[in-house]
């Protein structure tokens, strides 16, 4: 009995060992060899505070626009200072003609043309209607919307103002309800800023995870092909350990990292720079430990394609733009076709923003981000079934090889 304890005991001990040594050979792996060190340590620091850094201005203030006025009257040019009065609007010159102010817009010297027609004041002493053109350069939409907003919000006041005027035998309440029967009031809910960074910066974190990972992991992969000799993944002195075993002591290694890294970027990103946060540290791990499970063994299963170390930019680098897309962000999920959304479901990124958006942005509880969550899970399942798979298939087709 004594002997089959010792026994036991010396296999926990090996076992133990085992595991503990392939972690630090992967942790120096990924410390020693510049590209893996950029992707798991580097990129994830930099990056997001970089991208962060870049919208936390949120809008863009005093957008540039000329004026055409063909009306020429203290009323228009009224009109105009109350434009130029708005925090999205900077009014940078006036033009004679639609021609010289298409030239402005043509040497970036302002992003749209406001034209007031001639007849502008005379309509408006008539108690006629009139129009006032806005031009907008369609290349950023960032500039036409701050253009939109405050061209629109000195209409209304205009208006007002027009109204107010008419009823002046009236009294204040009066004049108020002839000027405003229904009161417009513009809330932006879980983007209490209404600004591009809140909207944006959010899900570009959560993506950086499953990125960093395909990269990293693929980059390691290759790496170990090409010191292996032969092309093999898996050194040959690992194969006893067998797949089950190599695939825990690789993984636990990438899942460290991760964890580490996710709550770095889901929790400290938004504080550092203002974002909006519901999520704390407890809701944050429900998500962060199912959505790093999923994308290491998503990577680990990719990770299979690679068989050189370069090959990693070719084969993944590109998928960053159509992984945005999927998630629903630039694109509403209601409008994809039904199929389109059963193929992106595939991806972690998908659910992990999702959920990523209900608790962090919209405050939602554990139970209602369950959803996603759960499929996370399921997802971390079928792709550690699928590298078990891919790896048993590796070493066998390796001692085949050898034989």
């Amino acid at each position: 009995m004594s002997l089959d304890k010792e026994n036991i005991l010396n296999k926990i001990r090996d076992g133990f060992s085992g595991i503990v040594q392939i972690w630090i050979d992967e942790v120096a792996l990924a410390v020693k060899d510049p590209g893996t060190l950029i992707f798991f340590i580097i990129a994830p620091l930099f990056y997001p505070i970089v991208y962060s850094y870049l919208y936390n201005n949120e809008e863009t203030p005093d957008v540039p626009l000329v004026v055409v006025d063909h009306c020429n009257t203290s009323f228009s040019r009224d009109f105009s200072r109350m434009v130029d009065a708005t925090k999205e609007v900077k009014i940078v010159g006036k033009c004679i003609s639609m021609e010289e102010a298409k030239k402005a817009i043509a040497m970036r010297d302002a992003y749209g043309i406001m034209e007031i027609p001639k007849d502008f004041n005379k309509s408006i002493v008539r108690g006629e209607q009139t129009c006032v053109h806005l031009y907008c350069d369609m290349t950023s939409l960032m500039y036409y919307k701050a253009l939109l907003q405050g061209v629109t919000a000195t209409s209304l006041k205009t208006n007002a103002k027009i109204q107010t005027k008419m009823v002046a035998d009236k009294t204040t309440r009066e004049q108020e309800l002839n000027a405003a029967p229904l009161k417009y009031e513009n809330i932006a809910l879980f983007n209490p800023q209404n600004g591009y960074g809140s909207y944006l910066v959010p899900g570009v974190l959560v993506l950086i995870v499953q990125q960093m990972l395909l990269l990293g992991v693929g980059m390691a992969a290759g790496t170990m092909r090409d010191n292996n000799g032969g092309g093999r993944l898996i050194p040959a002195k690992d194969y006893c350990r067998g797949t089950l075993r190599n695939i825990c002591e690789k993984s636990a290694c990438y899942i460290m990292i991760w964890i580490l890294g996710a709550m770095f970027l889901f929790l400290g990103i938004p504080r550092l720079f203002s974002f909006p946060q519901l999520m704390n540290c407890t809701s944050s791990l429900a998500l962060i430990v199912p959505y790093v499970f999923a994308c290491v063994f998503f990577a680990m299963t990719l990770s299979l394609l690679i068989k050189e170390r370069e090959a990693v930019f070719v084969v993944f680098v590109f998928t960053s733009v159509i992984f945005i897309f999927a998630s629903g962000m630039s694109w509403p999920w209601v409008s994809m076709s039904s199929g389109w959304q059963t193929v992106v479901k595939i991806l972690p990124s998908t659910f992990g923003i999702k959920g990523f958006l209900a608790l962090n942005s919209m405050g939602s509880s554990v139970a209602d981000a369950s959803p996603y969550i759960m499929g996370l899970w399921i997802q971390a399942g079928v792709y550690f079934i699928t590298t078990y798979i891919l790896y048993r298939l590796e070493i066998r087709k390796t001692f085949s090889t050898i034989d």
